[in-house]
């Protein structure tokens, strides 16, 4: 009995210094964030006073101010592909940033079926951009050099100033047309501009993750027939066309076109 007064008196004291730990470790979090989020609001305030100096308009002021405050809502000034390109091993690298992206590349394996290695590379090979609402991706009969995956938000494509489709879980965006999934089925937009599938496809608004848009089908840098705008706000992926082309085999590249 004598020792089983002694465990519990051992016990409580664990307890304590146990609870202790867990507040001074999370103070000094809040602590950290704290700073961190001060110092941010910092930069943001010289930058403002620097353009305002320079006599910049201010909606390009406000624009610049808006693109960080999102930027470091969406990392706390942490580049996670700089991060893991830079300090991890390539095998280790390519597994966790396909944990990262698993759901979006998962999606748009179902429109490549080129498989879970392919997911691995491509996700390997992309960066991330965070785009404001509004923001013009690429426009129309422009040279753009990357193709864009959707990861996060909503994506609008036009061509002659008309819209013609807002890009959903399962659609795939070609250089030279406009191609929908539906069902698993390819059909260009243009032809079933009114069909009830397309219709629905576009009322749902389905998760929007892994839509892939941009110059799918060349290596090469050529004008783009279409022009990309973000519905609010949004994160993409993009990767080099060259490294996409490098990356998918040919039996994709049939599949694409």
């Amino acid at each position: 009995m004598f020792y089983f007064y002694w465990i519990v008196i051992l016990v409580y004291l664990l307890s304590l210094n146990s609870l202790r730990f867990v507040t001074c470790y999370s103070l000094a979090l809040l602590v950290l964030s704290f700073r961190s989020n001060n110092v941010f609001q910092h930069g943001v305030s010289q930058l403002r006073k620097f353009l305002n100096a320079e006599r910049v308009e201010k909606t390009l002021i406000d624009k610049a101010s808006a693109h960080f405050t999102y930027w470091w809502t969406r990392t706390k000034g942490v580049n996670i592909h700089h991060l893991i390109n830079e300090r991890i091993g390539v095998v280790l690298r390519q597994d966790l940033n396909y944990y990262f992206f698993k759901t979006t590349f998962t999606a748009l394996d179902t429109l490549l079926l080129g498989g879970e290695l392919l997911s691995q590379q491509l996700a390997c090979s992309s960066t991330t951009i965070f785009v404001l609402p509004g923001h013009e991706i690429i426009r129309e009969n422009d040279i753009s050099s990357h193709v864009y995956v959707v990861h996060r938000g909503k994506v609008i494509i036009s061509q002659d100033g008309e819209k013609v489709i807002t890009l959903t879980k399962v659609t795939m965006l070609l250089l030279l047309d406009v191609i929908v999934s539906v069902s698993g089925v390819f059909c260009p937009v243009r032809v079933l501009k009114a069909s009830p599938m397309i219709v629905g496809v576009e009322k749902q608004r389905v998760h929007t993750k892994g839509c892939i848009f941009g110059q799918l089908n060349s290596a090469s840098n050529h004008p783009v027939r279409v022009s990309a705008i973000s519905d609010g706000y949004a994160d993409l992926l993009q990767i080099h066309v060259k490294q996409f082309q490098g990356i998918i085999d040919d039996e994709v590249k049939n599949q694409i076109l």
